[in-house]
């Protein structure tokens, strides 16, 4: 018999993360967005959310075609780290917040002096459209499970920044990082954020999506930014994105999620305990 799948806030749209993350491994996507199992917030995670919170406002405000100065961002960044701390409760002894703070303000100024005059068309621009199956023309549907109200069931996703270079829209997506990835990496391990993006912004824009452009803010010695810019044929294929759709929706109503090992065990996996050897 399959198991019964009981979820509290139901699934009423997928969104890039959700369809990478069951690529990547179904328990995983089970443990995390069924069962509600979340890693513990560790303070390089509230970091990268606080650098993530002074570049969206450097981006609507660039976006308006206000000035805002690094203090300005500076200060979001740290108000940003602050809360995010206060409200987790995490315990950071005084020297490494310290480093943390300081590595921070470090990767908003190096960001600040490399993009910040760039004027994006649009900044934390949220997407939601249905999705439509390629073959029939029809509306996926939600699955049918405990707290899902039945209806056609959407894509959802959140662009960073947008860009409109002319003869074509570039979909921005910002990372921090403690390395670098090199650009076939990217390439590989963002493949289904790249078809989500292109499939939301062509049924919600006339214009075409040229390229995914990924920033990594590498934290290190001396910050970096490296910057993968990945074309987007004028004729691409969202086959894949459709099949691992299919393929979820199916584990859904069987309630079968196969583990499928690989780099990616560890154990800070939220479904690492329903799926290792030594659990």
């Amino acid at each position: 018999m399959p198991e019964e799948i009981v979820i509290e806030k139901g699934l009423h749209q997928l969104s890039p993360s959700k369809l990478a993350a069951f690529v990547t491994c179904p328990v995983m996507f089970k443990a995390r967005y069924l069962l509600g199992i979340k890693t513990p917030v560790s303070p390089s995670m509230v970091l990268g959310r606080a650098v993530h919170a002074a570049l969206e406002k450097l981006g609507r405000f660039r976006q308006l075609e206000l000035e805002i100065g690094l203090p300005e961002l500076i200060l979001e960044f740290n108000e940003a780290f602050k809360a995010d701390i206060d409200k987790e409760s995490i315990e950071v002894k005084p020297d490494e917040e310290s480093k943390l703070r300081a590595g921070g303000e470090a990767l908003v100024k190096v960001y600040f002096d490399r993009f910040g005059q760039e004027r994006p068309m649009a900044s934390e621009l949220h997407l939601d459209e249905t999705l439509i199956n390629p073959v029939t023309g029809e509306a996926y549907q939600r699955p049918v499970l405990n707290g899902t109200e039945p209806g056609d069931l959407g894509l959802y996703g959140i662009l960073d920044s947008l860009l409109d270079e002319g003869d074509g829209l570039v979909v921005v997506d910002y990372k921090t990082t403690s390395r670098t990835s090199a650009d076939s990496t990217i390439m590989l391990t963002h493949r289904m954020q790249l078809l989500c993006y292109a499939y939301l912004m062509q049924r919600a824009s006339d214009k075409p999506v040229k390229a995914l452009e990924i920033r990594q803010l590498v934290r290190k010695k001396e910050p970096d930014i490296a910057v993968t810019r990945v074309p987007i044929p004028s004729k691409l294929s969202y086959a894949p994105m459709f099949m691992a759709v299919e393929s979820l929706l199916a584990s859904l109503q069987s309630g079968a999620f196969l583990a499928r090992y690989g780099w990616h065990c560890h154990g800070t996996c939220e479904g690492y305990g329903l799926c290792s050897p030594l659990g």
